[in-house]
């Protein structure tokens, strides 16, 4: 029989008065394996930052999960790596009296994720992903998104995708995905998803609809 067990530590910091009037997290964890583990380390942390506020919202966070880190009852996402993940959003309203008082409320949103590997056989960068989308929600509920990324990924082995076999390689690719919703507050409603743009090696577009019934 296996034996596993797992320990770790978590904290969060937080204050509403960050510069006055500002909201402001600060979180930590840590934890170890023991037990019938892989050889590597046993161990993770992470830290982060979080500035959520209306106007603007800052998110950066850093985690590293060792190759042999293994809470039996539990996962985590990709062991042996370490991550890293920042984003950063301008959420402004307009004024009454500008051109764009139709609009609710506009969203310039951004990010960046990439994982790295920490052994010598993967270490160097596994992906990351570059993100840039404009969002729009106007005064009759109409939602409107358009987004911007960049892709990478460096698979070690042959995989299959759509029964298409993919060579391990590196691979960068650009898309664009528009999202479109009808007011969510009717009694029926839309969404509408469709992206574009290159994939692995090869292009690849995903159309979806969505007809959506709000009950009584």
């Amino acid at each position: 029989m296996g034996d596993n067990s797992f320990v770790g530590t978590d904290a969060l910091w937080k204050t509403a008065t960050f510069t006055r009037d500002k909201n402001l997290n600060l979180p930590a964890w840590s934890g170890h394996s023991s037990g019938n583990l892989p050889a590597g380390s046993a161990s993770g942390y992470g830290a982060g930052i979080e500035y959520p506020n209306d106007l603007w919202y800052y998110d950066a966070q850093f985690n590293q999960y060792g190759d042999a880190l293994d809470p039996g009852l539990g996962f985590i996402p990709r062991p042996g790596t370490r991550q890293y993940y920042t984003e950063l959003t301008y959420a402004p309203r307009p004024p009454a009296d500008s051109w764009f008082n139709w609009v609710h409320r506009f969203w310039f949103d951004g990010h960046y994720s990439e994982t790295d590997g920490l052994s010598a056989q993967d270490g160097g960068k596994q992906s990351s992903e570059l993100w840039f989308a404009p969002e729009m929600l106007d005064e009759g509920g109409w939602y409107w998104e358009l987004d911007f990324y960049r892709d990478y990924d460096a698979p070690m082995q042959d995989f299959q995708l759509a029964n298409v076999n993919v060579p391990a390689g590196q691979y960068t690719w650009n898309r664009m995905r528009l999202v479109t919703d009808s007011p969510t507050s009717q009694p029926f409603w839309i969404e509408f998803i469709d992206s574009i743009g290159t994939y692995y090696a090869g292009t690849a577009q995903h159309p979806l609809v969505l007809f959506n019934w709000n009950t009584p």
